[in-house]
């Protein structure tokens, strides 16, 4: 069969097309110099929430350092000058309790400073409680909830960041890619449509060539459009979560990780995610703490004994009734015991804790049951996306077979190269979904390892 200038000219055109798709377009596609561990690093440094968690960990180390020292001795010293602005008048002691030797040794209490003008004094006091009804120990286990609690929420945080950096890490990955091989593809178009002009103009290719041709260069156009906007989105995206210039980022040759399948049943997947995820355990201490606040609250309800030692020094100067100053000391021991009998506001909000605590239960319960189903659909979409991947790659496999058969048989003649030429854009576009479902496959597994416990 005599082949027209056209076909000799595809004949040359197609095989360039199909090499440049084969060479810009593999399953390893380029990926920013900057690996993803750093640039999740870098999101985890400049990530607000994650700053916010970390300064809520270090409070709650704070608050717990308070609650311990609540069973510890109190301890607090004092010292003063009392300065009279006059003399004060002088007492006949005698004549109110008898003869005494010394005015200031009245009931021997060294405080009554008649008649002296002026004097130091100073004093050491050191209290201890002995029983607060529970109230310490429910305060320090508040504490240690707490601190917990804090550190499960940046746990959370982090693990949410990372799929936040997924997405914008191998969206850029796949999108560069894909960008690149639609340009290259348009070009390529471009250059056809224009032939292909030249060719219908004299006469050896008809206008149904001309328009396949336009028709798919502009479906190729606008796969560039959303790709390129996909792609700055991605770059703007990464860029705010690691800080990072979007200019700066540089790229070299790398491949999106390919997980493993899940080894455990749904039900050991689902029993991990209960007990492993963050928001399961935020919930579980939620509970405990609200039952904690509730017995420290009925503490208030009990009787309340603490014990203290007093210690007291003073000095008069310039006391008339003896040649040099005189320091006198003092000291008592006090066992306190104190009970509010009827308070009526701390029964209301002994009421009020236990009622927050069954809220809590019930909050438990609802956490469970969406982390339940949120472990079920994370294994199932994650061995969807396994299959979405394994069906892509097949797919990529007979579209390279289908370009290699039209090239064969435009050799020989027996097809178009409009024809040709599909064959091998439908090799192009199985490797662009073949990307894109490694991409999903990738945000699959990190979303599957956050649902599931795993991080």
């Amino acid at each position: 069969m005599r082949s027209s200038p056209a076909s000799v000219l595809f004949i040359v055109v197609l095989p360039l097309l199909a090499a440049g798709s084969q060479t810009n377009i593999s399953s390893s596609p380029p990926s920013s110099s900057l690996e993803f561990e750093t640039c999740f690093n870098d999101a985890a440094s400049n990530n607000p929430m994650i700053l916010k968690s970390r300064a809520g960990i270090a409070a709650s180390k704070d608050r717990l350092w308070q609650a311990w020292s609540a069973f510890l001795p109190t301890a607090g010293v004092s010292a003063g000058l009392t300065s009279l602005g006059e003399e004060p008048p002088k007492i006949d002691v005698s004549k109110l309790l008898g003869p005494s030797p010394k005015p200031q040794e009245i009931f021997g209490n060294p405080l009554l400073q008649y008649p002296y003008r002026d004097n130091w004094s100073a004093s050491i006091r050191v209290a201890m409680p002995l029983f607060t009804g529970g109230r310490n120990l429910a305060a320090l286990s508040i504490a240690k909830d707490d601190l917990r609690i804090n550190m499960e929420q940046a746990r959370l945080q982090l693990s949410q960041l990372r799929i936040d950096v997924t997405r914008a890490y191998y969206g850029v990955i796949v999108n560069r890619t894909v960008k690149e091989l639609t340009l290259l593809t348009i070009e390529q178009l471009n250059r056809r449509a224009t032939i292909v002009s030249n060719f219908v103009a004299a006469g050896s290719a008809t206008e149904l060539d001309l328009m396949r041709t336009r028709v798919l260069r502009a479906s190729w156009a606008a796969k560039y459009s959303s790709t390129a906007r996909a792609l700055e989105a991605n770059l703007n995206r990464l860029s705010s979560l690691t800080g990072i210039e979007k200019k700066t980022l540089e790229f070299t040759n790398s491949a999106i990780p390919l997980p493993d399948p899940p080894s455990e049943s749904a039900d050991v997947i689902r029993e991990r995610a209960l007990s492993g995820r963050p928001e399961s355990v935020i919930s579980r201490l939620s509970e405990k703490t609200a039952r904690e606040v509730r017995r420290m609250k009925a503490s208030g309800l009990l009787p309340q004994v603490s014990a203290s030692w007093n210690t007291f020094w003073a000095q008069k100067i310039k006391d008339p009734s003896f040649a040099e100053d005189d320091w006198r000391n003092w000291w008592d021991v006090r066992l306190t015991a104190s009970w509010e009998i009827v308070n009526l506001s701390r029964w209301a909000e002994t009421f009020q804790a236990g009622h927050d605590k069954q809220a809590k239960t019930c909050d438990l319960e609802a956490v469970r049951d969406r982390i339940s189903s949120e472990a079920d659909d994370a294994y199932l979409g994650l061995e969807e996306s396994l299959k979405s991947y394994q069906a892509s790659v097949e797919n990529l496999d007979l579209a390279k077979m289908t370009a290699d058969t039209a090239r064969s048989k435009k050799l020989s003649g027996t097809i178009t190269e409009t024809e040709e030429l599909e064959s091998v854009l439908g090799e192009t576009e199985a490797r662009v979904q073949a990307l894109r479902a490694r991409y999903d496959l990738a945000v699959s597994m990190a979303e599957y390892r956050r649902l599931t416990g795993l991080e």
